[in-house]
């Protein structure tokens, strides 16, 4: 479902007719995204307002689990987080769904970005503020701050993945690339090891693009994008985090050394980006972004 701008603002206004909006604009990278993104300026405070809109059934089905699990969460992350203080009166409805925070400040952190910090005091900064912040979330107990979060059944998630793969993605694919795939999963799949974990909240997508920072005082000011957290296995969050290098990562294990030991599972985890990258453009119908991620099984 395609979200133009005045369609969205007619959502916020009907639902916050007291917010005085300046001026709006979409995200220029909404196409292909599973949301569509406004961004309002306040008028009473020049401050940017993050509104999200589901435009698939899946996003749309979780926004109120992701509501829900932020707002609990204030208070319970050393680093900021999105507060989702505007809601929309029709959460149920594509279209008109939405949720709403103030913006947190910063860019994303790119691997490029910590590749040319040269400053090692610098680097052990920020490796401390990610790792310390990976592990506060998968200590936190969700229970006892009131949370009620999903638990992901490991095997299962991945078996229906690599279904997925075959029914849709292996006809674009050459032959090799399809054996070499199917090798890669029967044996994380065949590993009772790589089951024997205990389930974490993990925020499931924390990677460059949803780390934000400052590149004046070269501090991470927050970290969004939390659709798809759950209580899982923590090894997801690591595989992310180590493109932004071994080098790093190693600065991190000395805050939160437990990471090693989540480590083998992550090589497996990361084989599978560009897959499910093609996976989820074929189905939203992004053919550029689909030929670009399955370019390297072709």
């Amino acid at each position: 479902m395609k979200l133009d701008e005045s369609v969205c603002l007619d959502s916020i206004r009907e639902a916050y007719p007291w917010l005085a909006i300046r001026s709006a604009r979409l995200h220029n990278f909404t196409d292909g995204q599973f949301n569509s993104i406004l961004f309002v300026e306040e008028a009473a405070t020049a401050e940017t307002i993050v509104f999200r809109f589901p435009r698939v059934e899946s996003a749309l089905k979780d926004l109120p689990e992701e509501t829900a699990l932020l707002s609990g969460l204030q208070g319970h992350t050393t680093l900021p987080i999105p507060n989702p203080v505007f809601l929309s009166p029709h959460m149920d409805t594509l279209g008109k769904a939405f949720m709403g925070y103030r913006m947190l400040p910063g860019k994303p952190l790119w691997e490029e970005t910590v590749q040319a910090i040269t400053d090692n005091s610098v680097l052990d900064h920020l490796a401390w503020q990610l790792a310390e912040f990976l592990k506060e979330l998968h200590r936190l107990d969700t229970r006892a701050i009131g949370l009620q979060v999903g638990i992901d059944d490991s095997r299962q998630s991945w078996s229906e993945m690599y279904e997925d793969f075959k029914r849709e993605l292996f006809i674009h694919m050459r032959a090799d690339a399809c054996v070499e795939v199917t090798r890669n999963f029967d044996v994380f799949l065949s590993d009772q090891a790589n089951f024997d974990y205990k389930p974490a909240l993990a925020h499931t997508d924390f990677g460059g693009s949803n780390i934000l920072f400052d590149g004046s005082s070269y501090t991470i000011t927050g970290v969004i994008d939390w659709a798809g957290s759950k209580l899982c296995d923590p090894a997801i969050d690591v595989a992310a985090i180590l493109n932004m290098g071994e080098a790093f990562f190693a600065r991190m294990l000395k805050t939160y050394p437990e990471m090693a030991s989540l480590a083998p599972r992550t090589y497996f985890f990361r084989s599978t980006y560009a897959l499910q990258e093609a996976l989820n453009a074929l189905r939203d119908g992004d053919m550029p972004l689909f030929s670009s991620a399955i370019a390297q099984y072709q």
